[in-house]
């Protein structure tokens, strides 16, 4: 999926890459009083890896900066863009850190960065310097269900997700590919919420929920709806509607 968002003189062209990453990141403090914040057109979950191509030179250094000092920075929803070159954007206040895993220096001046989010976090002030938004941000907790109860709602997401696959290969909307999905179900959950084609407000409102029962139930009707709405175009005969269909 490629994404584009605003920056101070231009913009980011950004992929999320759907699978999750296994590795922790390191743990970090409950609040953090200066992280820089990137505006995307896309929801990052925890555990979930991202890449990008940074084409700004002013995000190039933020980057850079973070990547020397093994300090994440954040990932936060838009809004709604204003003047692309003089103002930052309206942004939603609940947001995901990025660990950067490898940076790469590309042709033309372009870097390319494969990252992992971390934690959620509520952005509780900001402030832009030199172009670039800063945010004192509290980190938000995952309220984790008992565990048989979440080993439940994990069991009962899985057949969904690979149902949904299933049709999107029998459309020719993805290619035929070996589905390895996490058995962790938290991790199943933070992946299952990335690769689903729904608007980036109902991710956003998946991201927002802290309770992770209410998660599961919510993203499991999400599934139960993308699947009926598939089954009954396929059904149809509609392949050529599915194929105007991009996906998250």
């Amino acid at each position: 999926m490629n994404e584009r968002s605003w920056s101070k003189g231009g913009w980011w062209q950004a992929t999320i890459r759907r699978r999750v990453y296994w590795k922790k990141v390191s743990a970090i403090p409950e609040i953090i009083d200066s992280l820089p914040i990137l505006p995307l057109e896309s929801v990052l979950f925890p555990r979930v890896a991202i890449r990008l191509h940074v084409l700004e030179p002013a995000y190039q250094a933020m980057v850079a900066r973070c990547q020397q000092a093994q300090e994440p920075f954040g990932v936060v929803l838009i809004r709604r863009a204003r003047n692309r070159r003089k103002s930052p954007p309206r942004m939603h206040d609940i947001g995901c850190t990025a660990q950067i895993k490898s940076l790469q220096s590309l042709p033309g001046g372009r870097q390319k960065l494969i990252g992992v989010g971390g934690n959620r976090f509520h952005i509780r002030s900001l402030r832009t310097t030199e172009g670039l938004i800063r945010a004192q941000v509290e980190l938000i907790d995952f309220d984790v269900s008992e565990g048989e109860e979440l080993q439940s709602l994990g069991a009962r997401l899985r057949p969904w997700v690979r149902e949904y696959f299933q049709i999107l290969i029998q459309s020719g909307q993805q290619r035929q590919v070996n589905l390895h999905l996490p058995k962790d179900p938290v991790s199943l959950g933070f992946l299952a919420a990335t690769v689903i084609d729904i608007p980036t407000r109902e991710k956003q409102h998946l991201l927002t929920t802290c309770d992770s029962s209410l998660f599961f139930r919510t993203l499991i009707l999400a599934y139960r709806r993308e699947v009926d709405v598939l089954q009954t175009l396929l059904a149809r005969g509609l392949d050529h509607v599915l194929d105007s269909f991009p996906l998250n």
